[in-house]
């Protein structure tokens, strides 16, 4: 969806993000359509897991897409490795990761939060916000990824996300985020466009809704949901 503000006239193109790719024909196809972002998931506990060892091929095939590796919790020195080994660009972080640990990150960070901590940004609003205040660069901090906060049985997101399940967006629609935010949590072609209306995302991120069965995808709803994204 490309967007118009009224005050600076500006085109705003909200960028796809697709999580939990296992398949090489899947991630060349999303690369070939135009995803921005393709995630691989390299927690252990997940149903779309995959080992650094049979991403990094795939990550070297792709020509333009940017990819993330998601992490839970994960020991930093484990997120390191698996950076230098299969040459992600960006570490979404999904668990109760603090500011010290993001701080240790060789690439740029999208920081998970589920939406029932918007208020302290799941932690890291005060030490943020005081490294913006004296100036300071956020980074490596670069994004947060808002997801619907998970429940007692929902385990494939450490604590929060990954339930496949939507929020209320209109709780983003008034409480501005100081960093660009990717919009995720049951996001599909059924509900994208409204999703997109009732707030202002950076990117939106999808993975269950747009699959087949976990870490197979569905092309066909990933075309249609590329289609609302871009207008």
């Amino acid at each position: 969806m490309i967007r118009m503000n009224a005050d600076t006239r500006s085109i705003k193109r909200i960028q796809v993000k697709v999580c939990g790719v296992r398949e090489p024909a899947e991630a060349a196809a999303l690369d070939a359509l135009g995803v921005e972002w393709i995630g691989f998931n390299f927690h252990p506990g997940s149903k779309r897991h995959i080992t650094a060892g049979a991403a990094a091929p795939i990550i070297r095939s792709l020509r333009t897409a940017v990819p993330v590796g998601v992490f839970v919790d994960a020991d930093p020195d484990f997120v390191i490795e698996v950076t230098k080994q299969t040459g992600i660009r960006c570490a979404q972080l999904h668990g109760r990761e603090d500011w010290d640990y993001v701080r240790r990150m060789p690439v740029p960070v999208i920081k998970a939060i589920p939406h029932t901590r918007l208020a302290d940004l799941g932690g890291l609003r005060i030490p943020l916000e005081a490294a913006l205040g004296k100036g300071e660069a956020a980074s490596p901090l670069a994004y947060f990824l808002v997801d619907t906060q998970a429940g007692p049985t929902d385990k494939d997101g450490g604590g929060f996300g990954g339930s496949g399940k939507a929020f209320d967006w209109s709780l983003l629609s008034g409480r501005p985020l100081p960093l660009p935010f990717f919009l995720a949590g049951g996001l599909g072609p059924d509900n994208l466009a409204e999703a997109l209306q009732a707030c202002d995302p950076f990117a939106v991120d999808l993975n269950s809704k747009v699959e087949i069965a976990p870490g197979r995808k569905d092309l066909g709803k990933i075309k249609a949901c590329l289609e609302i994204a871009r207008g």
